[in-house]
């Protein structure tokens, strides 16, 4: 699937992430249309029952053209709301900001 880079942070040792975890996040991302920058959507993975969602926060890297490119981060949660939302969208743009100062995008 192209160049992708999968780089899992977790902060609890009984949450376990397998290959099918990252291939449903790497297909959802690359099969759906998004038209948007970032976005907040559920995502039922295969360890979870159906009516067991994750909310997952997806941001996308504009370039100076403001196309959206390739790069995009993923972050899968526990709960959803508009201070998570927040900081991870500040967290993102800093990665973002960091990747361009060492001109690796």
């Amino acid at each position: 699937m192209k160049n992708t880079v999968v780089t899992i942070f977790k902060n609890n040792d009984a949450i376990a992430v397998t290959p099918a975890d990252i291939n449903i996040l790497i297909n959802y991302i690359n099969t759906n249309k998004i038209t948007q920058r970032q976005f907040f959507t559920e995502v039922c993975l295969p360890g979870m029952t159906e009516e067991y969602r994750l909310p997952v926060y997806i941001k996308s890297f504009m370039n100076s053209q403001n196309e959206g490119s390739d790069l995009k981060i993923i972050y899968v949660c526990e709960e959803k709301n508009d201070q998570i939302s927040q900081k991870l969208t500040d967290l993102t743009e800093n990665i973002f900001k960091d990747l361009i100062a060492e001109n690796l995008i």
